[in-house]
């Protein structure tokens, strides 16, 4: 069995409301600013959308000894780090207020909780491709549990969020 590196596909968006900000100085466009950031209201909600695309091959990951170590589970997460320090920022899923059936919803289901992991098991994946497994993803209803602190700083110092999606194999011996 001849071993070689592969790699991932992920294509995903944010959707929801949000607007360009543009830096401006003294009332006319700075052509040397950073490009606009896309920005969302703290309250306001979103959602990540996509796909992921696994070679059906993944099974195993090389460490820099040369051991070979069998992947038993994947998952993809989302979450949130602030751009000053690094730190992490809870997301949280929004349930719905009113469910779709009322009658069967129980308390934990109107609970803001984290959103969780979609697992990729890319054996048991109908997709029809022998070589690639592709997994859609969303996560709807997000938002950020906290708000950014500008606290005064000027624009290119003010503190923004960084939305990230990460594939996470766990491995026969447990690590993560």
């Amino acid at each position: 069995m001849s071993l070689q590196r592969t790699g991932i596909s992920i294509g995903a968006e944010l959707n929801g409301m949000f607007f360009m900000a543009e830096l401006h100085e003294q009332g006319r466009f700075d052509h040397s600013a950073p490009p606009a950031e896309l920005t969302c209201y703290r309250r306001n909600l979103f959602q990540v959308v996509g796909s992921i695309t696994l070679p059906r091959a993944l099974r195993y990951v090389m460490t820099d000894n040369g051991d070979r170590i069998p992947i038993i589970g994947q998952e993809l997460t989302v979450s949130a780090t602030e751009s000053v320090e690094g730190n992490t920022v809870k997301l949280i899923s929004v349930p719905w207020k009113t469910p779709v059936s009322y009658a069967a919803s129980t308390p934990e289901d109107r609970v803001e909780r984290e959103p969780s992991s979609v697992p990729l098991d890319i054996m048991s994946n109908q997709d029809m491709n022998a070589e690639f497994a592709t997994f859609p993803i969303a996560w709807k209803r997000l938002q950020f549990r906290t708000a950014t602190a500008n606290n005064g700083r000027r624009k290119e110092l003010q503190q923004h969020f960084v939305v990230r999606l990460k594939l996470v194999a766990t491995l026969s011996t447990g690590a993560r």
